[in-house]
């Protein structure tokens, strides 16, 4: 008399086998949802703070903050105005509400700056005077430090009121007023404004 019992559990125990490799692959082969695009604002101007009018552009033109590419804008901030450290400003308009990453990449020579920001729109009453335009003199919060040394790559959030506004991005001297009198250039290789999350970072080529 023929067993046929231990046949069927050796097949019994292939199938079991098959069927997680089957849905694994079927997993496997499930395409990735396509990426979300991302909006880049680039910034329109950029100019000396009018309260510390002493800040000069040193090299390069605010075209050359758009791009990955090595070729900086130089502002010289310290080391024109004795006591007085000068400030300059980037003006990028029209910034998408929501999800908001402030993206900078290059350094200073021999001071420590602030990277700061202000959002301007009417619900936040800036500017507040025409004195005050295309960005205010002050009242700025800060976003991170840029320091001396190879090129840095900073990401900062930043906050969203739920409008399309303008957003000012200051740089402010570290260490005043000892740090007014030294020359000193903070060079900007990139400066953009994204609705990406703050962990994709600067694109490696534009």
């Amino acid at each position: 008399m023929h067993r046929t019992f231990p046949r069927l559990v050796l097949c019994g125990a292939f199938v079991a086998l098959l069927v997680p490799l089957l849905h694994t692959q079927s997993l496997a082969q499930t395409p990735a949802p396509p990426p979300v695009p991302c909006d880049s604002t680039f910034a329109s101007s950029d100019q000396a703070n009018q309260k510390y009018g002493c800040a000069v552009r040193y090299r390069g033109t605010t075209n050359d903050t758009y791009r990955l590419d090595g070729v900086y804008e130089a502002v010289q901030i310290t080391g024109r105005c004795g006591s007085t450290c000068g400030e300059w400003y980037w003006v990028f308009d029209n910034v998408p509400a929501g999800i908001r990453t402030l993206t900078f990449k290059g350094h200073s020579l021999q001071n420590a700056y602030t990277l700061e920001y202000r959002l301007c729109d009417p619900s936040t009453h800036c500017p507040s005077t025409p004195d005050q335009l295309p960005c205010p003199t002050n009242v700025y919060a800060p976003a991170d430090t840029i320091r001396t040394g190879p090129d840095q790559i900073i990401t900062a959030p930043l906050p969203s009121n739920g409008n399309t506004s303008r957003v000012c991005v200051l740089v402010e001297a570290q260490g005043k007023p000892g740090s007014c009198s030294v020359q000193d250039q903070v060079y900007v290789d990139y400066l953009e404004i994204s609705t990406c999350p703050e962990a994709e970072g600067p694109p490696e080529t534009q």
